[in-house]
């Protein structure tokens, strides 16, 4: 199964399992039916690995912060970097705007700054 539009993968697969499971109670004796083929499980790997890594991450921040400044002040920087990102991801559907839209414009604002910084026009 593939997902289409805003359809969630993870969404698609439980109700992929939950359909085989109700259906293998009722077909006969000898038949079976199995869900095969489900990458969702490498899609869990890599959102399990992320969330791993943010938390490793902001840790370092924090105690990164916290030796160089206040303790007061590294916490509120840690506070305003996750709402900094969730109020940005929240609003890029409002204004039509997409991680790859986003990374793309990063691309190019690198390869513009790497063009004037050895003196080429941009």
């Amino acid at each position: 199964m593939l997902s289409v539009g805003d359809q969630s993968e993870l969404d698609i697969s439980q109700t992929v399992r939950d359909y085989v499971a109700e259906k293998q109670a009722s077909i006969p004796s000898g038949v079976s039916l199995a869900a095969w083929a489900d990458v969702t499980y490498y899609l869990k790997g890599r959102l399990d690995m992320m969330i791993k890594n943010l938390v490793i991450g902001a840790l370092l921040v924090f105690l990164s912060l916290a030796l160089f400044l206040r303790f007061k002040l590294a916490f509120w920087v840690m506070v305003g970097l996750p709402v900094a990102f969730l109020g940005t991801f929240f609003l890029m559907p409002v204004f039509g705007i997409t991680v790859n839209l986003i990374s793309l414009f990063g691309l190019i604002g690198s390869w513009l700054f790497n063009r004037r910084e050895i003196g080429l026009p941009s």
